[in-house]
């Protein structure tokens, strides 16, 4: 991933979100852009109503701020990443189209946003940005939290990373995105896998149909846990794999909270609304409600 676009607003959580970047193990040539979006003042391009000077300035002074503001994280980025190259811009309009739109046009590889927290009224929060985000984006998601109670992550500092696998392709492909990055010695991996189970309404010849299935695909994620092992060991990560049984939301918060992980690296095929009405995605709830950031890889 070398083309890093990052939504930065200036809050809490963005600021967390850029500072979490120092511990995403990204290459050290990257290219990242910081968008800054300002609110519309202008009248709706339908309106017959021609915009006053005051307003026009008004969108100016705004338009400026929000360039200000997104230098201020460029300032960070390039003291952490030497290498990168950086550049703030300033987006009026909607933020969750102005960082579609950008990332689309731009062709990113990976989008940067933070979180308002996991309350009920942070998910609602997340909902309206960065939720959406997620959802709509066509390149990776990196949802940054600082976590709780835990030192501040320097560049050179070893990690915890929690990667969901499932056998799926994208799962594996989430396994080779971490193996590709470069962590500090000493960082660690876990690979959970957690089965789907036998329905209770199963029963006669669907039953037996059922659990062969099952015993199937386990063997077939059992191989690709021990490749996915080797694959990071090979590049220097200490790994561990652990298979649990449940609900796969529940388990994957559950598992990053007790054994402390800094992020999360969940593969996502669809994240649409449809497939959010259908399943409620074990992607989007993760990224919802983990204490730790999350990053959903496409």
């Amino acid at each position: 991933m070398k083309k890093i676009l990052i939504a930065y607003d200036g809050s809490e959580h963005a600021e967390c979100a850029v500072k979490d970047l120092a511990s995403a193990g990204l290459a050290i040539d990257c290219e990242a852009v910081v968008l800054t979006v300002s609110e519309i003042v202008l009248p709706p391009p339908m309106t017959f109503t021609l915009p006053s000077p005051g307003a026009i300035e008004l969108e100016h002074t705004l338009q400026q701020n929000a360039l200000k503001t997104a230098e201020g994280a460029c300032g960070f980025l390039r003291r952490i990443f030497p290498g990168w190259k950086v550049t703030p811009e300033a987006y009026p309009g909607s933020p969750v189209y102005g960082v579609i739109s950008k990332a689309d046009e731009w062709k990113a590889d990976l989008i940067v946003v933070g979180s308002h927290g996991r309350s009920a009224l942070g998910r609602i929060l997340l909902g309206s940005v960065s939720q959406s985000v997620l959802t709509e984006a066509r390149c990776s998601v990196r949802i940054g939290r600082c976590r709780d109670g835990v030192r501040e992550l320097g560049i050179d500092q070893p990690v915890r990373l929690m990667i969901g696998i499932d056998g799926s392709e994208i799962s594996n492909k989430a396994v080779r995105v971490v193996a590709d990055r470069k962590f500090p010695p000493g960082s660690e991996v876990r690979l959970i896998n957690v089965p789907t189970m036998v329905p209770p309404e199963a029963e006669g010849h669907m039953l037996s149909a059922f659990a062969e299935w099952m015993a199937t695909e386990q063997k077939r994620v059992s191989q690709l846990i021990e490749t996915g092992t080797k694959l990071l060991e090979g590049a220097g990560l200490k790994t561990s794999a652990v298979v649990r049984e449940g609900d796969p939301k529940k388990i994957l918060l559950k598992e990053a909270e007790e054994w402390k992980a800094e992020a999360i690296y969940l593969g996502a095929k669809d994240l649409t609304r449809t497939s959010r009405l259908r399943l409620g995605s074990v992607s989007s709830a993760v990224a919802a409600r983990a204490h730790c950031t999350v990053e959903i890889i496409r």
